[in-house]
């Protein structure tokens, strides 16, 4: 986009894509869950093959670019052009979340994390993310994550915005659902109503933002007020309860996706303007590895804070009311693989299960809280810079 759009205008555009994608994302999780519980899961995913063919046909044959667009390649051999794709970078970033990802899923129920193994893939993660960065640095002719631009204190700033909220943003929209269906026991249907208003947030906040930069030039003020606005938004999450009022349920997710919406429209052009044209490309790469990067360590860590809490609540609780210890134990392997378990059971058991799951999913947003904190942070040292009219930046 930023090819054929003027980064003043850029942010309008933004917010119509975001808008399409609030609408996708809001009627996709509401039909969703009246196919899985008319259908049954698999066929949620069945169902996105044929459409996901269908968007692939509609984007080759619609999508043209302007003659002498950046987007329409360079010239060259294709086995150039393979040779300056990062592989080898990609292969050890993605080496080391996925090292990550099996550490804090594994641990707690099959080792613990006081222990060899669990140690043992955390320092194997550290390694691969050091020779990651080595490959950036001194290998890839073209990095996916352009570490010498992360000396630009804009560049490194908007960047750990990007990775800090994003992380909280992945483990809310996570929990959350979790926290619908398994303490206030809700339908699949009614879990996919709950959350439109963060899609809502989203499509507002990025097309309000894009033509606030419009009119004014001007963004650093907009970021701060979005950054501020998301961490009340998520500082709810703290107050939910299975008494929560269904308009609370309904209305909680509207700031946060609000905020994060505008942060990245925003951050995304700090970015760019922070540097010279040449390297648009790299800092849009820049945010985009920062938002997988965040969205996967930030779900795993909450995830070995949810496992860990429910973990210790239910071993701690069951035993104080069954007796058979067989009984016990089956009772919280049970729960601990499946949410709606509690449907199932005693009302007495029900409810230390419900209660379990609720300290376990206040764990998860307690950390979605705290790396919401760090944004505010970081997010000060952005530097605000001219958004220019047109694309050669005159």
């Amino acid at each position: 986009m930023s090819d054929i759009i003027p980064l003043r205008d850029r942010g309008i555009f933004q917010g119509l894509g975001n808008v399409a994608y609030s609408i996708g994302a809001a009627s996709g999780g509401i039909l969703g869950g009246f196919v899985n519980d008319w259908l049954g899961w698999q066929y949620v995913f069945s169902i996105q093959v044929p459409l996901s063919i269908g968007i692939g046909l509609v984007f080759l044959f619609f999508f043209v670019l302007p003659p002498g667009s950046p987007g329409l390649g360079s010239p060259g051999h294709a086995k150039e052009k393979l040779a300056r794709i990062d592989f080898l970078g990609s292969f050890f970033l993605v080496s080391s979340l996925v090292t990550i990802l099996l550490g804090t899923s594994l641990a707690g129920q099959y080792f613990p994390y006081i222990s060899w193994t669990f140690g043992g893939l955390m320092l194997t993660a550290i390694v691969l993310l050091l020779v990651f960065v080595y490959v950036e640095l001194n290998i890839a002719p073209e990095p996916i994550l352009p570490v010498k631009l992360l000396t630009d204190r804009t560049v490194l700033s908007a960047s750990l915005t990007n990775w800090f909220m994003t992380m909280s943003c992945f483990t809310y929209l996570f929990y959350y659902p979790v926290y619908l269906t398994s303490v206030i026991q809700l339908p699949s249907s009614k879990v996919g109503l709950r959350v439109i208003a963060n899609f809502v947030g989203v499509s507002t906040g990025s097309l309000g933002a894009g033509i606030y930069m419009k009119r004014t030039g001007k963004y650093y003020g907009l970021n701060v007020v979005a950054v501020v606005a998301y961490w009340f938004g998520i500082l709810s999450f703290l107050f939910l309860t299975p008494q929560s009022s269904a308009s609370f349920q309904l209305v909680i997710t509207f700031l946060p996706g609000w905020g994060y919406a505008i942060m990245l429209t925003v951050s995304l052009l700090a970015l760019i303007a922070a540097v010279p044209s040449k390297f648009q490309a790299a800092t849009t790469s820049i945010q985009y590895t920062s938002r997988f990067t965040g969205s996967t360590l930030g779900v795993c860590i909450a995830s070995a804070i949810f496992q860990k809490i429910l973990y210790n609540q239910l071993t701690a609780a069951i035993p104080k009311v069954v007796n058979d210890a067989d009984k016990a134990a089956e009772i919280i392997s049970n729960a601990l693989a499946d949410a709606e378990y509690s449907k199932t059971v005693s009302d007495a058991i029900r409810y230390i299960i419900v209660m379990c799951y609720e300290r376990a999913c206040k764990g998860a947003f307690a950390f979605s809280f705290a790396t919401g904190c760090l944004t505010c942070v970081v997010t000060l040292f952005i530097r605000e810079h001219k958004l220019h009219s047109n694309l050669d930046r005159n």
